[in-house]
């Protein structure tokens, strides 16, 4: 490319398409996993994010439904690790004591497109409540309100 020489948009697809294979042959492998090969690396969450969008619109671009992103292809390399006797798996249920879940979500939001439908659902739902009239009788959402959405792409919430 020569200086402010513009790039289509499919020139710009078929670049992008062509480093995220390479990338993924030769780090992650067939079978591998983005969270096994990011493990230990400075900015972790950004690797992912970067690699979980690069590999959305790929896939977009190939004609893939967002469903279809969500459903990796076998079994993860932790289940994998798990059932070998290598790893362990536990469920955590947090609540009010955990003082982080906010910040958590707001890396699940940026770190994986396909969460994004799923929590964009669930804070419409809450705005429906916030509006519902028993919720504004009572007074609740008075001082905040429920903008999930905007306190996920601003690193301000109400706490």
């Amino acid at each position: 490319l020569k200086p402010n020489e513009q790039v289509s948009a499919q020139s710009r697809h078929d670049l992008l398409q062509c480093v995220f294979q390479q990338y993924h042959y030769k780090f992650i492998g067939p079978d591998g996993d983005i969270h096994c090969v990011a493990k230990g690396m400075p900015r972790i969450e950004a690797l992912i994010n970067t690699y979980n969008n690069v590999r959305t619109e790929v896939l977009r671009a190939q004609g893939a439904h967002l469903d279809s992103l969500i459903a990796y292809k076998g079994v993860s390399t932790l289940v994998r690790e798990a059932r070998a006797g290598h790893a362990g798996i536990f469920v955590q249920f947090a609540g009010q004591g955990s003082s982080d879940y906010f910040v958590q979500l707001r890396t699940l939001y940026h770190s994986y497109p396909t969460v994004r439908r799923l929590v964009s659902h669930v804070a419409s739902r809450l705005v429906e409540q916030e509006t519902a009239n028993e919720a504004r009788a009572l007074g609740f959402f008075k001082q905040h309100g429920m903008d999930i959405i905007s306190w996920l792409k601003h690193t301000q919430h109400p706490s």
